[in-house]
């Protein structure tokens, strides 16, 4: 049997935290934005240690308060050394002081750093037909915050009791570029137009960085007339999902089979595909223009197990766009906005955020904030990796070197929180991580580049 033993060698856990806190030091103004000069404070740490700390929890999937007492030890000196803190706070200073840091101030401040990470990185575009656009996916999903009684928890339309954030998602990795924590009893189109105002305000100053036409999508909960006004009055393509609430779907076939033949994928299911541009957001009464619907509609009279159904099923989707793209793409482009699901996912189970810390609902926005900075981060830690793919583990480099993105949990497990030794000689202090770890060497080639080429 394989023994254990102590040993006074600085081990520990975290060898790839440095790069993201390089990317903190080097790409964005945290420090600009939280000057260091609190002298006025008896526990002389900055809110720029204070919320650099938080960030380097959260990118190791750390949720708790009291996970900052593990890296107050002398063994943990990494911690401090890798995210350029000066000081690591106790556990009662990080709340107190992330309670005073709760302003509206303070979240404009962390919305420019957020985008300055998105700066300096690229974003991806998908691409149809040799077209390319840069998918921005909005969308609300619930925290679920079940048996906890902290303030603005509410009945989410999941039928869980928690948070009920917007988020947007940017390019085809993911990148989170805006969000909005919300009580849960709140409805998905409630606040949307002024969410939309804000995001566009946000993509005009990407702007330079894209290089490619915007594309926004969002489902059929925000299939609203004031969404859709606020979306053509922007600059941008856009795609949503409509609500089809009370319209007759056998008056969907009917005009189906009058504009166009049917597709058969297979015996007793028909599908018809086309656009129509008489309808207006809003009804029949809308002061709106009419905008262009692509819609879809499958007739069903032999399920797929080969039974024979008395009464066809049919089946409508429909979507309102501005897009010049045939039906079927759109369509297509529509569906591929289900890969947003997956984004939320690794918000919420990859990173632990799915339940907030604090009971007070300014800190939980703040909080929310920071693990949308440490998501954006390690999405930035990947997308450094993407360039080294000739040093990516032998497995990998057959199996995915198409790979787009990869999951962040991915990154803390292999990246992040991986084995590395602290040694000091004399001032110096330097961090060597085991050279056998099939990571190591794309690891040092990410560290190398950063050091190289900050702002």
């Amino acid at each position: 049997m394989t023994k254990l033993a102590l040993t006074n060698e600085n081990i520990n856990a975290q060898g790839g935290l440095n790069l993201i806190g390089s990317i903190l030091t080097f790409f964005t103004p945290l420090k600009k934005l939280f000057p260091i000069g609190r002298g006025d404070r008896s526990d002389k740490i900055s809110d720029a240690d204070i919320l650099t700390t938080q960030i380097g929890l959260i990118s190791q999937a750390r949720i708790h308060y009291e996970d900052v007492e593990l890296f107050r030890q002398d063994e943990a000196e990494n911690f401090s050394l890798s995210m350029g803190l000066s000081k690591v706070p106790s556990e009662s200073t990080l709340r107190l002081r992330l309670e005073s840091l709760a302003t509206l101030q303070s979240m404009t401040k962390v919305e420019g750093i957020n985008l300055a990470i998105l700066k300096n990185h690229q974003i991806s575009p998908l691409t149809i037909n040799g077209r390319q656009y840069i998918s921005n996916d909005i969308d609300v999903t619930p925290l679920d915050n079940t048996g906890s009684q902290r303030e603005n928890v509410g009945r989410t339309y999941k039928g869980c009791d928690g948070f009920a954030p917007i988020m947007s998602n940017l390019g085809t990795q993911g990148w989170l570029l805006h969000h909005e924590l919300r009580p849960g009893v709140q409805h998905c189109q409630k606040g949307t137009p002024e969410f939309l105002q804000r995001n566009a305000k946000l993509l005009k100053k990407l702007k330079p960085k894209l290089k490619h036409p915007i594309l926004q999508r969002l489902d059929a909960g925000n299939d609203s007339a004031d969404t859709l006004k606020e979306l053509r009055d922007g600059e941008e393509f856009f795609l949503v999902k409509r609500n089809l609430r009370r319209e007759n779907k056998v008056k969907w076939l009917s005009h189906a089979m009058s504009q166009g033949e049917a597709e058969t994928p297979r015996e007793g299911k028909e599908v018809y595909t086309g656009s129509v541009e008489h309808l207006r957001p809003g009804g029949e009464q809308s002061e709106q223009e009419p905008l262009t619907v692509v819609y879809r509609v499958t007739r069903r009279s032999i399920d797929k197990h080969g039974q024979a159904l008395l009464i066809d099923d049919l089946e409508v989707e429909s979507y309102w766009t501005n897009l010049g793209e045939t039906p079927e793409d759109v369509i297509a482009l529509y569906h591929d906005h289900g890969t947003s699901e997956q984004f939320h996912s690794e918000i919420k189970s990859d990173l632990n955020l799915e339940r907030l810390p604090s009971n007070n609902y300014e800190v939980n926005k703040l909080f929310f904030a920071l693990g949308c900075i440490a998501y954006n981060l390690l999405r930035a830690v990947d997308n450094r990796l993407s360039a080294h793919k000739d040093k990516w583990p032998d497995h990998l480099k057959k199996k995915r070197t198409s790979q787009n993105r990869r999951r962040v949990g991915s990154i803390v497990r292999d990246i992040i929180c991986i084995a590395s030794k602290l040694v000091k000689h004399g001032r110096a202090k330097w961090i060597k991580i085991a050279k056998g770890w099939p990571w190591s060497r794309v690891i040092m080639a990410v560290h190398k580049d950063l050091q190289i080429s900050p702002n």
